[in-house]
C-alpha cells in the first residue's frame, strides 16, 4: 500500500451485506479493505459490534470539519495560514495515536477515549504508521507466499512491485489539483519524517498541515470509491481554495521537501505568539501559571516523581480541586523549570495515561495535565502542572492496593475561602477500614440528603 491507501486502510465501513443471497462466495474480512460490523443479539435487543475499525492516524477530517465550522460560524475568523496548531491539543480537534496497546485490555465498559493516544485495537497497532512494513512476514520466511493483501510486514519480491492502475482516470481527475507523486517508498517515509519534525518542533503552520495532507492525497488510492473521496475531500476543499487564493498574494506556497528541508522550528514563532505557553524563570509561579484553585502542590524535586504524583493525585481526587507543579521552588516562590526533552515528555504521557487509565475513561475531565515552555537558551525546560478536580457525590477512588488517600479536613476547613493552598506530606492522611467507612457515611448521607431534599 501507498501512503494514501495506508492512511485510509479500515476508515471506511464496508458495503458487503451478509444477507444478499446473490453473494455466493463468503466474504473474506481478512483481505478486505474497509472495516467490518457485526450484529449480535444481546437479551433480545440487537448490538453493533466493530470489528476491525481504524481510526485515521491524525484526525485530519475532524481538524477540517471543526475549522471550517468555526470559520462559518465567526464573522471576522482570526485564522491564517501561519496559525499554529499543536499536537494532542483538545481544543484543537487534531489529535494522533502513539504505536502502542494500553497495558490493560481494551473491554466494554473500558473504552479508551481518542485523546488517551493509544491505538484501540490490533488493527491500528499493526497498521501503524511506525509499524508498517517493518518486519519481514513470517509466513513469507516459511512458505515464500501471504495469502494476506494487505499484510503489515514486507514481503522481499513485492518492493518493486508497481501498484499503477490505469482504470481509476476518473478518481484521478478529483486531484488535478495535486501532483501526483511516484517514489520507490510510495510515500510513508517522508511522511514519516515530516510528522517527526512536526512532533519535535511541538508547533506546525496551517499552511503545512494542508501542505502534509495534500501530500497524502497526491498518492492513487485505487480502493476508494467516489463517494468515499468526496468525504475526504469534503471539508478540505475550502481550505485547499482558501490556500490558493491566498498563494496569489503571497510567496509560493512551501512543499513537503521545503518543509522537511527548513530549518528554523515554528515553536519559535509559537512562543512569541503565545504568551502564555512561553514563561520566564524568576517570577511567581502561580500569578504567572495564572493557577486559581483550592489547594496546590510544588515538588522540591528538579524531575518528576510518579510515587509522589499517584499520592497526591489521589488525595486531591477525593478531596478537593488542586494542581501539582513541577519545576518551581516554593520557598523561593520562583519558576526555575525542568529538564524534559520530547521523549521524556512522551515517555510521561504513555506512563500517566497507564497508570491512571481507568480514571482517565471514568473522568475523563477530572485529571489532564499540560507542558508549559520556559523561555530559555535551553529548550527543554519546561514547568509540568497537572490539573486535579474532585470527584463529586459519594465516590471514593481508591489506589491500588486497596489504599485510601484524602487530604485532611483540618487543612481544608482552615481558610477556607483561601484559594492555591499550599499542599505538604503532612497535610494527606491514608484511611484505615474504620475511617474510610465512616468518611464514606459522611458522603453517602450528604449526597443522599442534598439529592432527594431531606435533613438527615
Amino acid at each position: 500500500m501507498n501512503l494514501s491507501e495506508l492512511f485510509f486502510f479500515k476508515v471506511f465501513p464496508c458495503n458487503y451485506n451478509e444477507n444478499d443471497n446473490n453473494c455466493i462466495k463468503p466474504h473474506n474480512k481478512k483481505n478486505c479493505y474497509f472495516y467490518h460490523i457485526s450484529h449480535i443479539n444481546d437479551n433480545g435487543f440487537e448490538k453493533k459490534i466493530v470489528e476491525d475499525r481504524r481510526r485515521e492516524p491524525i484526525s485530519f477530517s475532524k481538524f477540517f470539519n471543526s475549522q471550517y465550522e468555526k470559520s462559518k460560524k465567526e464573522k471576522q475568523c482570526s485564522l491564517k495560514l501561519d496559525s499554529i496548531f499543536e499536537l494532542e491539543k483538545y481544543e484543537n480537534n487534531f489529535n494522533f495515536y502513539i504505536d502502542s496497546m494500553p497495558l490493560e485490555p481494551l473491554t466494554k465498559e473500558n473504552k479508551i477515549d481518542f485523546n488517551m493516544n493509544f491505538c484501540n485495537n490490533e488493527t491500528e497497532f499493526n497498521y501503524h504508521m511506525d509499524r508498517y512494513n517493518k518486519n519481514i512476514c513470517r509466513f513469507w520466511k516459511i512458505n515464500n507466499k501471504c495469502k494476506n493483501e494487505f499484510c503489515y510486514n514486507k514481503h522481499p519480491s513485492s518492493e518493486t512491485k508497481s501498484e499503477s492502475n490505469e482504470d481509476n482516470s476518473s478518481i484521478n481527475n478529483l486531484f488535478n489539483f495535486i501532483n501526483i507523486v511516484n517514489e520507490s517508498n510510495d510515500g510513508i517515509d517522508k511522511y514519516k519524517k515530516a510528522i517527526n519534525k512536526w512532533r519535535a518542533q511541538k508547533g506546525i503552520k496551517l499552511e503545512e498541515i494542508i501542505i502534509i495532507y495534500k501530500y497524502i492525497l497526491s498518492f492513487e488510492n485505487r480502493y476508494l470509491s467516489i463517494k468515499q473521496i468526496n468525504l475526504v475531500l469534503k471539508d478540505f476543499r475550502y481550505f485547499d481554495d482558501w490556500e490558493y487564493t491566498a498563494s496569489l498574494f503571497r510567496k509560493p506556497i512551501q512543499t513537503i521537501d521545503s518543509f522537511l528541508s527548513e530549518e528554523t522550528s515554528n515553536i519559535n514563532y509559537y512562543r512569541k505568539n503565545n504568551p502564555q505557553v512561553n514563561i520566564t524563570k524568576k517570577y511567581s509561579p502561580l500569578e504567572t501559571l495564572k493557577i486559581n484553585t483550592n489547594v496546590c502542590y510544588i515538588s522540591k524535586y528538579t524531575f518528576y516523581k510518579r510515587a509522589e504524583i499517584i499520592k497526591y493525585v489521589y488525595a486531591m481526587l477525593n478531596s478537593s480541586d488542586g494542581v501539582i507543579i513541577y519545576g518551581c521552588r516554593e520557598n523561593d516562590d520562583i519558576i526555575k523549570g525542568i529538564t524534559m526533552t520530547r521523549k521524556d515528555r512522551d515517555n510521561f504521557k504513555i506512563w500517566f495515561n497507564s497508570e491512571f487509565i481507568k480514571i482517565l475513561i471514568k473522568y475523563e475531565d477530572n485529571l489532564k495535565y499540560d507542558f508549559i515552555d520556559i523561555n530559555d537558551i535551553n529548550k527543554d525546560q519546561c514547568v509540568l502542572v497537572i490539573k486535579i478536580k474532585k470527584i463529586k457525590g459519594n465516590k471514593f477512588v481508591i489506589q491500588y492496593p486497596n489504599k485510601c488517600l484524602i487530604i485532611k479536613e483540618k487543612f481544608l476547613i482552615r481558610n477556607k475561602d483561601e484559594k492555591n493552598k499550599l499542599l505538604d506530606d503532612e497535610n494527606i492522611k491514608e484511611l484505615d477500614l474504620k475511617e474510610y467507612l465512616e468518611v464514606l457515611r459522611i458522603k453517602l448521607l450528604d449526597h443522599y440528603s442534598k439529592k432527594f431534599n431531606i435533613k438527615i
